[in-house]
């Protein structure tokens, strides 16, 4: 029985005493306090204040900069143009290699693609003055056609956005899903129902701007503090972009103000700081304004979904196909896999064997959409479920009745070829309407009220980019101190939930010892093990399992050790309350 095997039979035979216990999350005290450091708390001996020179146009190349006045202005330190700054290009490619996780942008390019994008860098001895500074930073632009809806950036006479290539017709590769026979099942359909739908474009709004500081010491490394929910992901494109190696860049994340996946992309300001500070030679601070959030962070991607379903009078869902187009802005980002995630999403809700999807995400002139919360199923499903309801009142089912009898269920196929574990879809939508009295609730409506319902059903689920098998994106660090304390040393983000408390109670768990026995060590990419970054909500499953192996080797230990002692075997032995017994 490997240690896997023995964890899960161990997990079904166990009364828990720590895990599922309401404890005090490990951070409260500096929260209420005011103690917790964020990035925006950090203040170092001479450090400077950057602000950035934005955009006021869409589109347009960039004929010159004149930053003399600014240079001029007293408390002014260094101030960065395009022509500043490294022109880094991906490995075997001609595109560019920087802030996004798609190349094709640089820190700062002689082209501007949406209104508020930054194209220059001031480093002053306070805030005030770098805004000052900014303002005096003169530029004149060559205007250029202005893209700014899907339709338009897509039309084929339409310019390009980007050059060598990247984006044909601004379109960045496609998606293509593709299952069973989507005309035959059409053929076979009672009730055809075929919508197009508009999305919107919400903005995560974090309460925790986006924020960094860099320090650079007389070895040539970088050290930044950052607000980022993957610091291994700054901490590699930094070190590539720059030049240097990775042990020449240390990443701090203390505390995080909240990120809701986007701040999972690197950003102009993280570069612009990190040279800045270099050519300075003093550590900068750069921190967005509320405005900058909206123009230099990410917002879900906005577009349109055209759906086409077909469903039998028994209520089964016979034929699928639709077209699924995100406005990606100025820049991919995360496009590309939220393009990919929520066009794949379509056959994973609602059960049809035929389906025909395609998925496309469209260069335009607006701001950059990024990941956000439910990383484009949010909008595919939002799609999706109005349907189920529409198709529901045409064909004489109660709604929930009718997602119920057509929801996936386990063992089911999703896209990627793995079977669907652990979902829960049936059990949630049995539960809601259990909750809710939802029959009788729905008894009690009048017909002339029917539209002004006040209860309605919606479903949603999401992958967490993990499954059986996948351990090597979640690292940990057990150790057992002499008194029988423990430290657990992570590399997962803390965004504000609570998962450094949760990853301790299952290492108190596993060990046996109490939940105070436990601290943790985080944040830190000179110290803590390699981590993929917190999002998909997998952080529990991912560094909260790696953390339980991690503990569970350390009592193996501790149950040989004491084993002779105790004139035992290992196997007769536990940990309980911190005593081996």
């Amino acid at each position: 029985m490997n240690t896997h095997e023995r964890i899960d039979r161990d997990l079904s035979e166990r009364d828990f005493t720590v895990v599922g216990k309401s404890v005090k999350r490990s951070d409260t005290l500096e929260k209420v306090t005011g103690a917790a450091r964020y990035a925006g708390d950090v203040a170092l001996p001479g450090m400077l204040y950057a602000k950035m020179k934005r955009s006021n146009i869409a589109h347009a190349r960039i004929k010159s900069i004149d930053t003399s006045k600014a240079l001029a202005l007293q408390g002014v330190k260094a101030v960065l143009t395009h022509q500043d700054v490294p022109r880094v290009l991906h490995a075997g490619s001609p595109h560019p290699r920087s802030a996004s996780v798609t190349k094709d942008q640089y820190i700062l390019d002689e082209r501007v693609r949406y209104w508020g994008e930054g194209v220059a860098a001031v480093a002053a001895v306070s805030e005030e003055i770098a805004e000052r500074a900014v303002t005096l930073i003169e530029v004149e632009y060559d205007p250029l056609p202005g893209l700014f809806t899907i339709e338009a950036a897509s039309d084929p006479a339409a310019p390009p956005i980007h050059e060598n290539g990247l984006g044909q017709n601004n379109v960045l590769p496609p998606v293509f899903v593709t299952r069973g026979d989507v005309d035959k099942g059409f053929a076979e359909a009672d009730l055809v129902i075929e919508r197009e739908y508009d999305l919107g474009r919400p903005t995560p709004a974090y309460m925790e701007p986006n924020v960094c500081v860099s320090q650079w010491d007389g070895n040539g490394k970088l050290t930044m503090w950052t607000s980022t929910q993957s610091a291994f992901m700054v901490r590699g494109t930094l070190a590539e972009v720059l030049g240097v190696p990775l042990n020449k860049v240390r990443v701090i994340v203390d505390h995080m103000g909240g990120g809701f996946g986007a701040k999972q992309d690197l950003f102009q300001n993280e570069f612009l700081c990190a040279l800045l500070a270099r050519r300075t030679g003093r550590p900068v601070k750069m921190e967005f304004s509320r405005k900058e959030t909206f123009l230099g962070g990410r917002s879900r991607h906005p577009g349109k979904i055209w759906l086409k379903q077909g469903f039998t009078r028994d209520g089964r869902i016979v034929a699928r196909e639709a077209r699924v187009t995100f406005n990606s802005g100025a820049y991919g980002s995360h496009g590309p896999g939220v393009t990919n995630v929520g066009t794949a999403a379509l056959t994973s809700l609602y059960r049809c064997e035929n389906v025909r999807l395609e998925g496309r995400c469209i260069y335009t002139n607006s701001p950059i959409a990024g990941a956000f919360r439910g990383y484009g199923v949010v909008q595919t499903y939002y799609a999706l479920d109005l349907m189920m309801d529409e198709a529901a009142e045409k064909l004489g089912f109660d709604p929930a009745e009718f997602k119920l009898m057509n929801a996936v269920r386990e063992g089911d196929m999703a896209p990627s070829g793995h079977p669907i574990v652990g979902h829960g879809l049936v059990d949630c939508i049995r539960r809601v309407m259990e909750e809710t009295n939802w029959h009788e609730l729905r008894r009690r409506e009048k017909p002339e009220t029917v539209k002004r319902r006040g209860i309605g059903i919606g479903c949603e689920m999401h992958g967490s980019s993990a499954y059986p098998g996948i351990k090597e994106q979640g690292n940990a660090i057990v150790k057992m101190n002499e008194d029988g304390t423990v430290t657990l040393i992570t590399g997962t983000a803390g965004l504000g939930t609570g998962a450094h408390t949760a990853l301790s109670q299952i290492v108190a768990e596993e060990l046996g010892v109490p939940f105070e026995a436990v601290s943790v060590v985080q944040g830190d990419t000179d110290i803590v093990p390699w981590d993929i970054g917190a999002f998909a909500s997998h952080t529990t499953y991912l560094g909260g399992r790696a953390a339980q192996l991690a503990a569970a080797d350390v009592r193996r230990q501790v149950l040989e050790h004491a084993a002779p002692l105790l004139k035992a075997e290992p196997g007769d032995l536990a940990i309980r309350d911190g005593f081996v017994v």
